[in-house]
């Protein structure tokens, strides 16, 4: 699979609004042709991921007690 991380405008989830590194995910894994899109945000982690006609979006989020 190749990985290639751009920066992104802004996106908007139930968690907050973030800056987000977008991640264009494509290949093969095994037979199937692999393209997905996913965003990261720094100290957040996955924020939202496209692949296969579906969209997973963060909807929450919590941070550990210092």
């Amino acid at each position: 699979l190749q990985f290639r991380a751009s920066p992104s405008e802004s996106i908007t989830t139930n968690a907050g609004t973030f800056v987000p590194i977008q991640v264009a995910i494509t290949g093969q894994r095994g037979s199937v042709e692999v393209r997905e899109t996913e965003w990261y945000g720094l100290g957040v982690g996955l924020l939202q991921r496209k692949a296969g006609g579906e969209t997973w979006v963060l909807q929450q989020m919590s941070r550990p007690a210092e």
